[in-house]
């Protein structure tokens, strides 16, 4: 999906530019794009921001919300999903869906962040980290791009051959229930070595169906 766009000179009157400019930093936006959006809407024209929209909105629709908390930025790039750990102090771990405005050989990133200071917990999500990137490599068809950082963990999101809206909704949704079970069963002990962690991997991404 690749919309190219040029600069153009408008006149516009001085209060529909302050009416423009004040809803577009309540929305986290700029004067150019809100306009592009609100002309794009009228006459009926697709622009990257709604395919965002429709893709998180499927998200937020498949999401299970006894287990995940889903805020939707002011941005219609970003999509927050937070879930929280059987941990002392139950803290909380969020994911960020970024969606580019141009979907090429990435549609966009997953950020995942931990809100903890705990050192035993960040020196457990360091090994926890090792497992998952270990699984993920060995995987034939995935291209990943990550970074692994103490409570962080960054990775590229692309999708193989042709892809609609709900296919990708659905691709990230299972990524995450997948990410979500198998870290907490990390956490609560449930591996004694890689092996059994590697094995459950492979099971329940057979099961949830990872294409990402």
């Amino acid at each position: 999906m690749k919309m190219n766009k040029s600069m153009y000179s408008l006149m516009l009157m001085d209060d529909v530019v302050k009416a423009v400019d004040r809803y577009a930093y309540l929305h986290n936006t700029n004067r150019s794009n809100l306009i592009n959006q609100i002309l794009a809407e009228y006459l009926d024209i697709r622009t990257p921001e709604m395919t965002n929209r429709e893709i998180f909105g499927l998200i937020s629709d498949l999401i299970d919300k006894e287990i995940f908390q889903v805020t939707h930025n002011t941005s219609d790039s970003m999509l927050s999903i937070r879930s929280s750990l059987q941990y002392k102090y139950r803290p909380t771990i969020k994911y960020n869906f970024e969606l580019y405005r141009n979907f090429a050989e990435s549609i966009g990133q997953l950020t995942v962040a931990f809100r903890t200071q705990s050192p035993q917990l960040l020196l457990e999500l360091s090994h926890f980290f090792k497992y998952w990137l270990a699984c993920e490599q060995q995987q034939s068809d995935c291209k990943m791009q990550y970074l692994a950082d103490v409570g962080k963990f960054v990775r590229l999101i692309s999708l193989p051959g042709e892809f609609d809206n709900k296919t990708i909704s659905a691709a990230l949704t299972n990524y995450i229930l997948l990410f979500d079970s198998i870290l907490k069963k990390y956490l609560n002990r449930a591996y004694n070595d890689f092996e059994q962690f590697a094995n459950d991997y492979y099971s329940l991404r057979n099961y949830y169906d990872i294409r990402v």
